[in-house]
Order: structure tokens, then sequence, then C-alpha cells
């Protein structure tokens, strides 16, 4: 089984798998980026890397884990182990190891240079209230414990620096965040990200889990991390995108 370190080699390991097809011709972000994910969906299609989409020179990669066998090759073992496998990896979990200095401070904008338009966000859906940044993987801590935690949720764009989030009010996310409800909340979202914290994020595990130690478990390796510039956090060190910011009070 062919190994990766990160989400670039997993897109190349995807291409030599002929698991990925790449999009060339500018889509449009509204709908048309979703209808073409859907139909490929529909037909058992690979992955999809947009790398014009709505004009812009950020790609979007998707449908990544959408099949058993990408899901595998992320995994790097058989399909039909997959389940074991899980079992037997996130049974150790391998913890975070910081690093000075990664890939996803390389570029840094800061007060009025930030503008969260310049990012791809699509409209999948006709009935979207607007755009959305997907698959965000949710960096904060517990204001008490100082327990981590990794959720998906998505972004609503609602300005250059400002972003809407839907979030239960039993997520641990929220839970979190109403130990100290009266205080700006820190969050660093990271996205474009390894597939396998993506897999460990999105998972229900128990509150108190650190889905950075449950990623490296799968990965068979602990996940660099840097501390975050503005907020009391850390993020993956080779992730695409990281914005800081708070969930306000107000």
């Amino acid at each position: 089984m062919m190994t990766f370190a990160g989400l670039r080699e997993f897109i190349e390991l995807l291409d030599r798998e002929g698991e990925l097809a790449r999009v060339k011709a500018p889509v449009a972000l509204d709908q048309e980026l979703g209808a073409v994910c859907v139909t490929s969906l529909r037909g058992r299609g690979p992955a999809l890397l947009f790398e014009r989409p709505g004009g812009k020179e950020i790609p979007i990669f998707i449908n990544a884990l959408a099949s058993r066998k990408r899901y595998a090759l992320a995994m790097q073992c058989e399909p039909q182990d997959v389940h074991r496998e899980w079992n037997r990896r996130v049974s150790q979990p391998l913890a975070p190891a910081q690093v000075d200095a990664g890939p996803c401070q390389e570029v840094v904008f800061e007060g009025d240079d930030i503008n969260i338009l310049e990012l791809p966000a699509p409209r999948l859906n006709h009935l979207d209230g607007g755009a959305f940044l997907t698959l965000c993987c949710h960096h904060s801590r517990d204001p008490v414990t100082g327990i981590r935690n990794v959720g998906i949720y998505r972004n609503q764009v609602h300005g250059r620096r400002t972003l809407g989030i839907l979030s239960g009010p039993y997520t641990n996310f929220m839970l979190q965040q109403r130990k100290a409800a009266g205080e700006p909340f820190p969050i660093a979202i990271a996205i474009g990200v390894d597939p396998r914290l993506v897999m460990a994020a999105s998972c229900p595990f128990p509150f108190g889990t650190d889905e950075l130690a449950i990623a490296g478990a799968l990965r068979g390796k602990p996940f660099d991390v840097v501390k975050c510039r503005t907020v009391p956090l850390q993020v993956p060190a080779d992730a695409e995108v990281v914005l800081e910011g708070f969930l306000k009070p107000d």
C-alpha cells in the first residue's frame, strides 16, 4: 500500500490510482459546482479537483472520501480491512507534536488585509442561504479543563471578516463555549488538511477525546502542530488555510 503524508500527497496518490479528475475549466460557485459533484457521486465517479472554481486561483478538492476504495487509500489498508484497522489504531492515540513553524503560516494576513471573500466558497444547493466554506476543522479548547476538540462544521460567509456557524447545543464545541459564555471564544478553522484528521473530526467520539491524537493514530505518526498567531490554540502545520478568530458573545 502506497504511503502518503498530508493532503497534497494524498491528492497525488488518488491521481496515480485513477481516483481523481482534474476540472481545469472554470466552474461557477453558485450551484454549478454542486451539480457537477452530485452527478459524479451518482455515477460513482472519482474525487474532483476544481482548479479554477469561480475563476479563482485557489482550488477546491471534493468527494475525497466518498468511496470505500478512496477511504481505504486514506487509511492505507485494503478496503475489507478498514473497520478492523480503524478499531485497532484508535485504541492507541498519538498526541500531536508541536513544531516551531509550518507551511500554514508561510503567508499571513492580519487586520484590514483579511478578506474571506477571496476564498472560493460555493453555494452547493439551491436552498442554501448563501455561500459556505465546508468540511472545516474547528479547533477549540475547553476554557475550564483545557481539553482540545476538533469538530467538522460548515461556515456561511457573511463578509470579509465574518463567518456564521451552525452548531447544535449538544456538540462539544458549544458545550465548551457555554462554560465561558460571556467571553469571546477562541476558534481556529483549518481548511485543506490531511484526510485522516477529517475522518477523526467527523466521528462522535466521547467528550474529552483529542481528535488530533486519534488522527495521529489513524496515520501511524503524530501530527505536527504549530501555535496560532492570535488565539491560544494549535493547528496542523501543513493545513492549506487557517482562519483564526472568536465566537463573540453577542
